[in-house]
């Protein structure tokens, strides 16, 4: 009457339905410093490639400025470097005097000042060196910047929502250049069963009043990563590469959830639900029965998939 978690592969046939969203968009946004605007070099509706040039414009960081901040940080290096030098040379006249002294009090208080030179000498350059180290990391942040002056596409598609300014106009940081929509893919969304990459599905609606149905497959998933909000987004590509998605009408997604591999499983008759959520009887080192609250994603008629809860080597009740 018990059982042993552990891992398997089980088939799980499971009808699913989902909402499609139609085309996939990618927002372009100008993520360096505030620049000005230079020129376009796409229009509105223009169909681009991943790679392609978008927008010029030049950032408010001069050359001046990148040469100002080099010699500022050239500076603080140099006068690191001089004062240590110092210092350890005022350390190696103390270590002089120290080594020479004949008195016993005087060669313990000069053993006592070049220990504190020393731990001196240590904690400056420390601290010295840690200012160094952020204003090299704020000059590479204002190089990268000077340099970034094309925005390109990361994705093939069509412009849209393309922002035109005047010459000469401000673009501030986080502004959205344009969106980049691909009519080669759809982006799914479910609530209630995910459609894990290789999947084949159907992709059902209406066009002109006629009901529609598309074989297609998952190309894309990122599922797993989501599986704790119950939202799961799914990426298809219809089996016939020649059929237009963009006038069907009703759109929806049915598809079957199978072979899951090496994933934790137990009987999906051990599966019990109350205002907790789903809970088994688990049997402890003394043999008693305790209520175990676990995590549970897709189930078949025999077998339940355990994402939280249990490990593998656990025992719990058929009961």
């Amino acid at each position: 009457n018990t059982y042993t978690v552990s891992y398997g592969s089980v088939s799980v046939e499971k009808e699913s339905k989902a909402s499609l969203f139609y085309p996939s968009k990618t927002l372009l946004r100008y993520e360096g410093q505030d620049a000005v605007y230079v020129s376009s070099s796409v229009k509105h509706g223009q169909t681009v490639e991943a790679g392609d040039l978008i927008m010029t414009v030049t950032p408010k960081t001069s050359s001046i400025d990148v040469e100002e901040k080099e010699l500022e940080l050239a500076r603080l290096k140099n006068s690191l470097e001089e004062d240590i030098e110092l210092k350890n040379s005022e350390l190696s006249v103390l270590k002089s005097r120290m080594n020479a002294a004949s008195d016993y009090w005087e060669y313990r208080k000069l053993q006592l000042d070049v220990q504190k030179s020393e731990l001196e000498i240590e904690y400056e350059s420390a601290r010295r060196n840690r200012e160094i180290s952020r204003k090299e990391e704020a000059f590479q942040k204002l190089c990268d910047a000077a340099d970034a002056v094309e925005i390109r596409t990361p994705v093939s598609g069509t412009v849209t929502d393309l922002i035109i300014p005047e010459d000469g106009d401000l673009i501030e940081a986080n502004t959205l250049i344009c969106s980049i929509e691909d009519p080669s893919s759809c982006q799914v969304k479910a609530s209630s069963c995910p459609f894990p990459f290789g999947s084949q599905v159907q992709i059902i609606g209406s066009r002109m009043g006629d009901e529609l149905k598309i074989d297609a497959s998952v190309t894309g998933s990122s599922s797993t990563e989501n599986r704790d909000t119950d939202q799961f987004i799914s990426y298809l590509t219809p089996s016939n590469t020649d059929v237009s998605l963009e006038s069907i009408q009703n759109l929806a997604v049915t598809g079957t959830v199978s072979d899951l591999e090496h994933v934790l499983l137990i009987p999906t008759k051990t599966v019990h639900s109350d205002s907790g959520g789903d809970f088994v009887y688990l049997l402890t080192d003394t043999g008693k029965r305790q209520k175990q609250y676990l995590k549970t994603w897709i189930a078949s008629s025999e077998w339940t998939w355990v994402v939280d809860g249990l490990s593998e080597g656990q025992t719990i009740s058929l009961n």
